[in-house]
């Protein structure tokens, strides 16, 4: 739909940029222009099927080369790691938007509602980001057989031992006096110290006390 979008002239198809696209991301080489050329009638929803067929087809003998069972094990692992990646970086993303999402009520907006807003569109986002470069990095890689699969599946994370949680205080309420601290940190430094002016170690530019000295005080 970046390239084609749904109920759009043909005049404006960009099929190029879509071919190129489908390559560089994908791996699947497909002539659209000349299919288009030599059928008039094909529509953005038939060129969807066309490229879907030939996803299929490409992956189809892939798998066929490796076998089935290494086939899933590669997919489970990557799709492993691409969540443990895209998990902690959504985490991240909530306790910033959960620091300033009071400024909201200076445009007349209720923090409350923002907040759920989104959080639910970082969270479609986060999604969507993981379907997609789990799918890509399958189109993209190579296998040679159960070796390969052994090897990727040891790399991936051991989900049932990660804690998956992000700092539970709230946006929307004041802290109240001589209440326990929340031991959790979003940012581990196995070093000395860090001054509250030094800059931040997780490579934000900002201060330190501006940054995860803030949310860890």
């Amino acid at each position: 739909s970046n390239y084609i979008e749904p109920e759009s002239m043909e005049e404006t198809w960009d099929l190029e940029g879509l071919q190129q696209a489908l390559m560089n991301d994908y791996m699947i080489d497909v002539d659209l222009v000349s299919l288009i050329e030599r059928d008039e009638t094909i529509n953005a929803d038939n060129l969807w099927n066309v490229i879907h067929q030939e996803f299929q087809k490409n992956y189809s003998i892939k798998e066929n080369s490796i076998g089935h069972r290494p086939m899933r094990e590669i997919e489970k692992a990557i799709m492993i790691q691409q969540l443990d990646m895209q998990w902690r970086e959504h985490l991240a993303s909530m306790d910033h938007l959960r620091q300033g999402i009071h400024l909201r009520g200076y445009a007349q907006k209720n923090p409350k509602q923002e907040y759920k807003r989104e959080s639910f569109e970082m969270f479609s986002f986060m999604m969507d980001q993981l379907k997609t470069n789990a799918i890509g990095i399958l189109a993209k890689a190579r296998f040679k057989g159960e070796e390969d699969a052994e090897s990727v599946s040891q790399q991936a994370p051991d989900i049932a031992k990660a804690k998956l949680s992000h700092n539970d205080g709230s946006a929307f309420q004041p802290s109240k006096s001589g209440q326990k601290k929340n031991d959790a940190k979003t940012f581990v430094r196995g070093q000395e110290k860090i001054g509250r002016n030094e800059p931040c170690p997780c490579g934000s530019g900002k201060k330190y006390k501006k940054c995860h000295g803030m949310i860890t005080q």
